[in-house]
């Protein structure tokens, strides 16, 4: 029988490629290891940390030293000696550093001027001794104390206090106050305080007894403006401080921090024209060494200016830790208004910084207060130059350099040469009106002729489209609106400051004031002015300041170009911006320089009325009620008009707050 042989045929499928790599997969997964544990894996981390440990702490072990062996190896202890524990070890207090030591280097200060005349059981005397240490234990100490009069004045002539001390004197023989006069701006003013906590005010309560009992009352006013620059401020000294003012000041330190000195020259070439020709305090920084220089240039005019600078004072006490610091330097930076009010800003100084200031202007004026107390006694010799009455000659500026032509329009900042040597120079009679407060005398509205509305309403309240189209409207920007609204909220703090200003548009009626000639009281002259005068010979120049104010928007007035100006019924073309320093404002120019044209002339109210009257243009003109007195008053007329008619919106309306004019002097006045 025959056997059947089968044959077995290996045909691999059509997936034999798939199942092949299925079979090397499943080798592969056979031959890994399980995942160890989690506790294992812990267990192995923490082997190796702990090892790893050891080997460090070994390590430092032998080769670092401890700082407990070492002190224990320095600690030598008897064998029956006891070191019991005490858990009740009060903590370590950390030692206070010691106060720095000043080499002081003044010859003669209130200090040493107490040590030679003081007089035992004088009332005087006792109330100096007692302000004299309130000052050392305020401020760390007689050699701080000291110090700090030395490091935070600068005075530019050795009669400095004698001079205050004559000043003070003849208040006294007058029967007058002593009036000292505060300038500048928001520092000043005392931003995030109340008004009665900036350093003038807090300055006159120290004094108050001392002046008191050498027989003189002492009145101190603030007449600081936030924002507001030295000029036109400097031209209406009489109008802001008054007239009669023994001290006058100006703060230089932030505003114009620059250091440029011409501002401040001017300054002081208007202080001089003053009647008392007041003693001038100077805020400003220590870096300020051109304004100093020049300050030093004056000093045989002005022997008693003192300039004051705190931070080279502060700085050495500031420097030390809140705990260490004197009492007077403590909570250095907490404002007295309640928290949220506005000005609590860090370029404005808070409480203590204004009482600090205030310490260093009253030990500075008790030292003269000290040599009038020695003389009165007959210890002292006082020698005080008599009062002039005559104008005092000025030396030629010299912060800039004017050329010929400069003069006609720098003669209202810096005056004029009295000869063609140039050698003295004069300063014309410069005269001032303002919407700003607050003032003495001199409102802007005093020599409104026609043309203005709203002055008789409350400047908070809104001024509709319907005012604008009738006249310029006596108003505050939205920006002043909303500042005094923040301010209402804590009651106004006891702030006055307000920089109102006339605003108007191109639908607006033409603003017109009536400038009048002010004889100066010191020159008797026969002469007067009269209608029809040349203008040119009583008055050379006017200046136009618009509302120093930021404006952000493009279409905003631009006082040179949008307004139209007529002097004396002369259109003036020649007119122009000032950018002097101390003129500007963040930069921008505020005042218009305004020539009077040869061709002016002078008039009065009552020409003024007869030739409006008979302009057809004006036949239904209504003349507001005047002072029947001041209609013959002869004067300058001065007018204004916006000419772009894209002025539309009132928060870029044109607008004027102060009016200043030169005037021309005479040959009787030369």
């Amino acid at each position: 029988m025959a056997t059947t042989t089968r044959r077995r045929l290996n045909v691999a499928p059509a997936d034999s490629e798939e199942r092949d790599l299925q079979l090397q997969g499943t080798k592969r997964r056979r031959k890994r290891k399980a995942d160890p544990s989690f506790v294992i894996l812990v267990l192995q981390v923490g082997t190796s940390l702990a090892i790893f440990v050891f080997v460090f702490y070994a390590t430092y072990y032998f080769l670092v030293p401890s700082i407990e062996q070492t002190s224990e190896q320095s600690l030598t202890v008897e064998e029956d000696d006891v070191l019991p524990f005490d858990n009740n070890l009060p903590p370590i207090v950390e030692t206070a550093p010691p106060m720095p030591i000043f080499n002081l280097t003044a010859d003669r200060d209130p200090f040493t001027i107490a040590e030679l005349y003081s007089v035992e059981g004088d009332p005087f005397w006792r109330a100096a001794q007692g302000l004299r240490t309130e000052f050392t234990e305020r401020y760390g100490g007689e050699n701080a104390a000291r110090a700090i009069l030395e490091l935070g004045t600068s005075t530019f002539d050795s009669a400095s206090a004698d001079r205050t001390a004559c000043r003070i004197q003849r208040a006294k023989e007058e029967n007058q106050s002593f009036r000292i006069a505060f300038g500048g701006y928001s520092v000043t003013a005392g931003r995030g305080n109340l008004f009665s906590q900036s350093y003038p005010f807090q300055m006159e309560h120290l004094l108050h007894t001392l002046f008191q009992l050498r027989g003189v009352e002492l009145k101190v006013r603030n007449a600081a403006i936030g924002g507001c620059p030295s000029f036109p401020y400097g031209w209406c000294l009489p109008n802001f401080l008054g007239s009669d003012s023994d001290v006058v000041s100006w703060d230089f330190s932030m505003n114009e921090a620059g250091g440029d000195p011409s501002g401040l020259e001017a300054y002081i070439r208007h202080v001089l024209q003053m009647p008392h020709r007041p003693k001038l305090i100077v805020k400003d920084t220590h870096t300020a060494t051109g304004r100093h220089k020049l300050l030093q240039e004056y000093s045989h005019l002005m022997v008693d200016a003192v300039v004051v600078h705190t931070d080279p004072a502060a700085r050495p006490f500031l420097n030390r830790k809140e705990e260490y610091r004197p009492p007077g330097f403590q909570e250095w930076r907490k404002f007295g208004s309640p928290p949220g009010a506005p000005g609590q800003a860090l370029h404005h100084p808070a409480v203590q910084e204004h009482a600090f200031i205030a310490w260093i202007l009253a030990i500075h004026f008790l030292e003269a207060l000290e040599l009038l107390a020695a003389a009165d006694h007959g210890d002292y010799l006082l020698t005080c130059p008599e009062m002039e009455d005559n104008e005092i000659l000025l030396p030629p500026p010299v912060s800039v350099n004017l050329t010929i032509n400069d003069l006609n329009t720098s003669s209202i900042l810096f005056g004029l040469p009295v000869s063609s040597s140039g050698d003295q120079w004069r300063m014309n009679p410069v005269h001032c009106r303002t919407t700003f407060e607050p003032i003495f005398i001199g409102q802007l509205h005093d020599i409104v002729e026609s043309g203005t509305t709203a002055e008789d309403l409350d400047v908070m309240l809104p001024k509709s489209k319907m005012f604008y189209n009738k006249a310029w409207v006596l108003d505050l920007s939205p920006g002043e609106k909303k500042a005094k609204r923040n301010l209402d909220r804590f009651g106004g703090l006891g702030f006055l400051d307000s920089k109102k200003a006339y605003y108007g548009l191109p639908t607006s009626d033409t603003i017109r004031f009536l400038i009048p000639y002010e004889p100066e009281h010191s020159t008797i002259s026969s002469k007067r002015p009269q209608v029809g005068d040349p203008a040119i010979e009583w008055f050379q120049a006017v200046v136009w300041c618009e509302v120093n104010e930021k404006r952000e928007s493009f279409t905003a007035c631009n006082t040179e170009k949008d307004v139209d100006f007529r002097i004396g019924g002369i259109s003036v073309t020649n007119g122009r911006m000032m950018e002097d320093a101390g003129t500007l404002y963040l930069g921008e120019k505020l005042c218009m320089h305004l020539p009077v044209p040869m061709k002016a002339q002078l008039t009065n109210r009552k020409r003024i009325r007869e030739q409006r009257v008979t302009d057809a243009d004006h036949e239904m003109f209504v003349f507001p009620d005047v002072d029947k007195g001041k209609d013959e008053l002869v004067g300058l007329l001065v007018e204004a008009a916006v000419n772009n008619i894209r002025i539309i919106q009132r928060e870029d309306a044109c607008s004027v707050s102060h009016i200043v004019w030169e005037q021309t002097r005479h040959p009787e006045q030369r």
